[in-house]
């Protein structure tokens, strides 16, 4: 499995593998020039629209060697000009690293059903202009165009809704050039009030590449971690804290370069849910109090489990339970909204071993409004997608199509008039066939498993 470094983006102009560069001294001596790759890298190749028919021959037979040449990169084909170059001349890609997708300027052009097995991509050149979020139904991975130059305000707010949305749907979602979470979590909470959870990024996995963002930073935080988790599950002293401390630092870590990846190339597991049972040994209920009480240190006493963590400040056992703080995070925003004293009155008591769990509660109670929440509606698109991305990355690649015909049949089931993506069968039809089956008892149900 060759580990791509999403970040190490570059773009090959095949119009530039056969035509002499305007600027050179001698164009005939740059009629050829070298392309080379700095380790393996996300290459896009660009303006194949531009090369003359009589070159065409010619560049095809230059990409097809570099795609030979660098088995470990994973290179991008806008499928429009693939399918002309392979039916009019002599492309003939190798698939094991490349893939087929669509560069659009702000809406899709067609269906992106054309290719049925990921990763089908889609590259948005101006999202600023995005609006129909639903057409990436159809779509394995999107990509998102962000120069430097164009990264306005506005442009933010436009990438990370798409990412939001992506998130939301379970859809692999990128920048390229690689973008920073931290800038487009601070525009989506003030564009999308109702977004609490932090955006994310996630890459496909393909038969041989895996893509993530790989970095010297990366990986000695996450060396760190590992130290920091072996050293304080073995003693009892704030253990608790350090180790939810160290589970979230993993994975703000994971959300940046991209999770799936991230969790499978360091620690040999799926997700941070599995990390959480099998190398720290605890629930995943267990985790997400974790993760609680700690965004709740974060936002009210920022950087003091840095020290914690450290032996720089030694906070009495009492004070430093998960629990007492996990206690803390249903009233959390209406504490970051209080008066500064109210705020500065429930710090000093978190820290005070003097002051019970039982005296803090009730303090809460008191002088912080807890708004009842109402249960989330049951959604079965957003359901199905929920499991669809959980099943397909456990069973054969082949059998695809029919978890989604399977799960497309379930959504009618459920809601008929739901919008739904079809491949090859009518959805509708499959229901039928589903529930006739089973009322005539002539087969055994079908499980998502066994789908």
């Amino acid at each position: 499995m060759h580990i791509v470094d999403a970040s190490n983006y570059v773009l090959l102009d095949a119009s530039r593998l056969v035509t002499p560069d305007p600027d050179a001294s001698n164009p005939e001596e740059e009629s050829s020039p070298a392309f080379a790759l700095d380790g393996p890298s996300l290459v896009m190749v660009n303006n194949m629209n531009l090369i003359d028919a009589e070159l065409a021959d010619e560049c095809c037979e230059i990409l097809n060697g570099i795609v030979r040449s660098y088995p470990d990169s994973l290179f991008l084909f806008d499928e429009k000009h693939v399918y002309r170059f392979e039916e009019e001349h002599r492309l003939r890609l190798p698939t094991q690293n490349t893939s087929i997708g669509n560069v659009v300027n702000s809406e899709p052009t067609g269906d992106g059903s054309l290719n049925l097995f990921p990763p089908h991509w889609i590259l948005i050149r101006d999202p600023q202009h995005f609006t129909k979020y639903e057409s990436l139904r159809n779509y394995t991975w999107i990509i998102i165009r962000t120069l430097m130059k164009e990264r306005t305000p506005k442009v933010l707010q436009s990438v990370a809704k798409i990412i939001a949305y992506c998130n939301e749907h379970n859809k692999h979602v990128c920048t390229i050039p690689y973008l920073r979470l931290d800038p487009l979590d601070e525009v989506i909470r003030d564009e999308l009030p109702g977004q609490n959870h932090s955006l994310y990024y996630e890459f496909p996995k393909t038969d041989n590449h895996m893509l993530m963002v790989v970095n010297d930073a990366a990986v000695a935080d996450v060396k760190k971690a590992q130290n920091m988790i072996e050293h304080w599950v073995q003693i009892n002293v704030f253990s608790t804290m350090v180790i939810a401390y160290e589970l979230y630092k993993l994975r703000s870590l994971s959300r940046k370069v991209g999770q799936r990846a991230f969790w499978e190339v360091h620690f040999g597991v799926s997700s941070s849910d599995e990390f959480a049972s099998k190398i720290i040994g605890i629930s995943r209920s267990t985790a997400n109090r974790y993760i609680q009480a700690i965004s709740v240190s974060e936002k009210l006493l920022p950087g003091i489990m840095d020290e914690v963590a450290a032996g720089e400040n030694a906070i009495p056992k009492k004070a430093l339970s998960c629990s007492r703080f996990q206690s803390v995070h249903p009233f959390l925003d209406d504490i970051e909204n209080a008066q500064e004293d109210k705020q500065q009155a429930v710090k000093e008591m978190l820290l005070d071993p003097n002051v019970t769990a039982k005296t803090l509660k009730t303090h809460l109670n008191e002088h912080f409004k807890r708004e009842a929440s109402e249960p989330s509606p049951f959604i079965p698109l957003k359901y199905f997608d929920g499991v669809a991305n959980k099943v397909s990355n456990q069973i054969d690649e082949s059998r695809l199509v029919y978890l989604d015909q399977y799960l497309a049949a379930m959504i009618h089931l459920c809601d008929p008039n739901a919008e739904h993506f079809a491949i090859l069968v009518n959805p509708y039809e499959i229901a039928i066939e589903e529930v006739q089956a089973v009322s005539d008892r002539r087969v055994p149900p079908v499980t998502l498993g066994q789908a």
